[in-house]
């Protein structure tokens, strides 16, 4: 049967149809092929009507000139055709609105009004109104203002007598001109109408559209949690939609509410998926990238924030050019490089000046007046705070004015004026009461808890510090950002400021709770802790937990009888000097000789000044380590006089610099190591017991994963790694590229002991998995990961860590992708008993003032792993093996737990039994075990 065609004629009258039946996808395929088929001007105009009419309601992109249309409304004209005339008057002057010409798109839409008026076409009448409506609010003339709300209101009123598409049509412009008029619940409510109906009836390119001007209403309207939900669906429906532009905008407005929320990463990678979005509208590159270079700072990555702000400087706008010095600053202050800080901030506050945006001035001046203080600058810190709480008061925000009043607290405290620093602390205090700023708040109530201890009032800072404590936990509900400077370093400032009063006060219980809490802060969400869980009874245990406060540690040791607590200053642990030890009638000497000099400061970097020597002692074999490693002992462990033979194994939460310092190579007063009659066990912090874990045999005889010398076959002559890229100090992006690079790894030393490690740990195993050589790649281990459960997960490789962030990894045979990052380690989700990095410096990552270093370690414990045994150094290859190999033997034919027989082997190797070579201290005293 042949089908039947029909003729233009038909299609124009079949799309007038479908209009009036809201089908507009279908109406716009019936005047598309009218329009191409039509032989007369009649109808040519008529298709062409149909066709812009569609393209109107859908908010399609149109594609010729106009011409046609303009073509079409002549004949009209002529025809005397008022409705075809209105509608193309009111399609014309929608299209008008890319040229900016406000004036003749009004023109055109008042035109259509009228020639609707005339033809008795209430709805295009009606959307010519509202039409002219949403015009007028962008071009607020002097008496716009009321023609906008007698148009709004007499189109809102026809719309109102038509079907749910013309009411629809009619709450998006009500959503328009509510917002203009200040009447944000109002507006919100017709965007949220018109979003709702334009998705019930099958438009979702008009949704997404209003969905967008609503999420900017929710969020101007303070109601951020619905604002959020909106800006998430409108993204997921504009990427379905292929839409750029509104996917775009969602998620730079998502990035921005990221931001203010500190979820920085979060925050960089909403910016940076915008501008992949955004490429083509130049409008937009400046905020975006100034965004992400606020977020990098945020994070930590000042390196990469130069990048982001070079790139915005040659099309700033005004607000740019102060908001990059700023950023500069930010980042610099961050990285600890306060003059050059300083001179950015010079910049940002005489552009500020300059332009008279006295906002951006006093923002600017709290950045440097930051700056000021933490270079000891308090005389021009405090002329920033005048000027911020002075002539920029009435356009400072409340955050900027309070930190100004926390400065000048300070300031008058230090000089002696406690009772003006308490009024100033309290006047900070409660310029936040309803304000969203909970570390500023927290800041202002530690600053009056200082003032007030100061004072005497001992009861009223033990409140103002547990305020502080309370509002600085509500920072970021969710986890932290790992190394986040403002945040975290608040954090711990703050909890420092209670901690250290409540020891000084005498509530050892109270200061080791803060303690317990601040440890769990950063791993709120790598191991599920709140810091509210209660310690587990350390039984025959004594529980050290070492916590930098400032200038100070906080050490807390805690048995089955008692609990003590006291505070080291970092004055105590000066840089050393060549150390003496004499005999003498009173036997050896051993302790520190004091060096003071011009650069001794008195801050906790001397404490790691001082375990980095004693570190580099015994990697080196120095002969001053008893000396060293007695006054250590003496500094850190003799005051806990009460820790006695019932305590054989120590718990060490070795938190800032104390992390990868080995206790157990120290020296008490009678000159025996503590390998020697102690365990010594680490952890990120003793809550760390608390968590729920799998019931697995202490035994080696389980399920065992080995992998050995992946580069065994690959090694060549080529030039040799430098040491940074595999100890401290690399730079992990440089290093793991160079290993891609060379495609076999060369360069790195052979492993020959590896092999034989891994062997080692296979035999005697229920099961066992053994990867060597070109058996060893990345795929086959993380396949043979994933396959079951394992009892030991054995690792004798190369590895290297970057203190520069959370880098690190382990090298595998190269196989296409052979490095296995620390964030993939953290990214698996694995039930093994413990993991055994025989790799060099497997133990170290970057420090953290609160969980020693995050590296391969927290990684596999963050994984799932609930032991993992790591080294502290580079240590030799045929040494290591040797070790592992007598360390295996021993717990198979002893009947010793793994974790036993490894503290034996460590006392054996010590006591010299195994001879010379194990007795070395840079061996046995590289390999830690973390966990509990």
């Amino acid at each position: 049967m042949v089908k039947s065609i029909k003729t233009v004629h038909e299609l124009i009258n079949e799309g007038r149809i479908l209009i009036e039946a809201r089908k507009f996808r279908d109406a716009h395929l019936c005047f598309m092929e009218a329009r191409e088929r039509a032989l007369s001007d009649t109808e040519r105009a008529y298709a062409v009507l149909g066709v812009e009419e569609c393209e109107l309601h859908l908010r399609l992109a149109v594609e010729d000139g106009g011409e046609e249309l303009e073509s079409a409304l002549s004949v009209f004209t002529e025809r005397g055709d008022h409705k075809a005339e209105a509608w193309a008057h009111i399609c014309l002057g929608i299209r008008k609105q890319a040229t900016q010409d406000l004036v003749g798109v009004i023109d055109l839409l008042e035109a259509g009004r009228a020639a609707a008026c005339a033809g008795n076409d209430r709805e295009a009448e009606a959307r010519a109104l509202l039409d002219i409506a949403a015009i007028l609010t962008f071009r607020r003339l002097p008496g716009d203002a009321d023609r906008m709300m007698k148009a709004f209101e007499r189109g809102y009123d026809l719309a109102a007598k038509g079907d749910a598409y013309e009411r629809t049509v009619s709450e998006a412009a009500r959503g328009i001109v509510r917002y203009t008029s200040g009447d944000l619940a109002s507006s919100a409510s017709g965007y949220r109408a018109a979003t709702e109906g334009f998705s019930s009836l099958g438009m979702p390119e008009q949704a997404l559209e209003t969905s967008v001007a609503l999420g900017v209403t929710l969020l101007r309207s303070g109601a951020r949690e619905e604002a959020e939900r909106t800006f998430r669906k409108t993204a997921e429906l504009g990427s379905s939609l292929d839409r750029n532009i509104e996917t775009g905008v969602a998620l730079m407005y998502l990035g921005q509410m990221a931001e203010g929320s500190g979820r920085f990463s979060e925050a960089f990678s909403n910016y940076s998926r915008a501008e992949d979005k955004l490429a083509n509208e130049n409008h937009y590159g400046a905020t975006l990238r100034l965004g992400q270079a606020r977020a990098l700072c945020a994070m930590g990555r000042y390196a990469e924030v130069a990048g982001k702000l070079d790139s915005v400087a040659g099309s700033a706008t005004a607000a740019a050019r102060i908001s990059i010095p700023m950023i500069r600053a930010m980042a610099l202050s961050g990285a600890g490089k306060y003059t050059q800080a300083i001179r950015e901030a010079d910049i940002a506050v005489e552009e500020a000046s300059v332009q008279g945006m006295p906002r951006q001035e006093a923002e600017a001046r709290a950045v440097r007046m930051d700056c000021l203080q933490a270079c000891g600058d308090s005389v021009r810190g405090m002329m920033d705070a005048d000027a911020i709480l002075g002539v920029l008061s009435g356009s400072a925000p409340a955050t900027t004015r309070s930190a100004a009043l926390r400065v000048r607290a300070s300031a008058f405290r230090t000089n002696g004026d406690v009772e003006s620093a308490i009024d100033l602390a309290k006047k900070a205090c409660s310029l936040l009461v309803d304000v969203d700023a909970p570390l500023e708040y927290a800041r202002d109530s530690a600053e009056l808890g200082r003032a007030l201890a100061d004072s005497g009032d001992s009861e009223g800072a033990g409140e103002a510090f547990r305020v502080a404590c309370t509002r600085v936990m509500e920072v970021r509900k969710d986890a932290p950002e790992s190394y986040r400077r403002d945040f975290l370093d608040s954090i711990q400032e703050i909890f420092a400021e209670r901690i250290r009063f409540l020891v000084d006060s005498g509530d050892t219980a109270a200061a080791y709770r803060e303690a317990l809490r601040l440890l769990a802060r950063t791993m709120t969400e790598r191991f599920g802790l709140t810091g509210e869980e209660e310690a587990p009874d350390p039984g025959t245990k004594a529980e050290f937990v070492f916590l930098p406060l400032g200038k100070r540690f906080a050490t807390f040791v805690r048995t089955a009888r008692g609990l003590t607590a006291r505070l080291i200053d970092s004055a105590e642990l000066l840089a050393l000097g060549p150390t003496v030890a004499t005999m003498s009638d009173h036997g050896a000497f051993r302790g520190f000789s004091i060096k003071q000099t011009e650069k001794s400061r008195e801050t906790i970097d001397q404490i790691a000044e001082a375990v980095a020597q004693f570190r580099e002692a015994l990697r080196m074999r120095k002969t001053n380590i008893p000396a060293l490693a007695a006054g250590l002992y003496e500094k850190l462990i003799a005051p806990a006089e009460f820790i006695a033979a019932d305590c054989p194994v120590w718990v060490i939460c070795p938190g800032g610099a104390f992390a990868g310092f080995p206790f157990e190579a120290l020296e008490d007063s009678f000159g025996k190591r503590i390998i020697e009659h102690r365990e010594i066990v680490y952890t990120k912090s003793p809550l760390l017991a608390c968590r729920a874990e799998s019931v697995h045999a202490n035994s080696v005889h389980g399920a065992v994963l080995a992998v050995g010398d992946p580069l065994s076959d690959v090694h060549s002559a080529a030039k040799p790694l430098e040491a940074k890229d595999t100890e401290a100090g690399g730079d992990f992006p440089t290093a793991a590229a160079r290993f891609i690079e060379r495609a076999a790894d060369a360069g790195l030393p052979p492993l020959p002991g590896a092999a034989r490690e891994a062997e080692a740990a296979c035999m005697g195993a229920t099961k066992s998995e053994l990867l060597i050589g070109a058996n060893a790649t990345k795929r086959h281990f993380l396949d043979c990961l994933r396959s079951g459960e394992w009892d030991t997960l054995h690792i004798a490789a190369h590895a290297l860590y970057a203190e520069s962030g959370k880098e690190g990894a382990i090298l595998f045979h190269p196989d296409g992708d052979n490095i296995l990052s620390t964030q993939e380690i953290a990214s698996l989700s694995i039930n093994v008993r413990r993991v055994v990095l025989s790799a060099c410096a497997s133990a170290l990552g970057k420090p953290s003032w609160s969980e020693g270093a995050f590296g391969l370690v927290g990684a596999f414990l963050e994984a799932g792993a609930k032991t993992v045994y790591a080294t502290l150094w580079r240590v030799r290859d045929l040494q290591t093996a040797g070790f592992m190999e007598r360390m295996y033997t021993l717990a198979r034919e002893s009947g010793l737990g793994f974790d036993d027989a490894f503290a034996e082997c460590k006392r054996l190797a010590a006591s010299g039994v195994w001879g010379a070579e194990y007795a070395d201290p840079a061996l046995w005293a590289s390999f830690v075990r973390y966990g509990l």
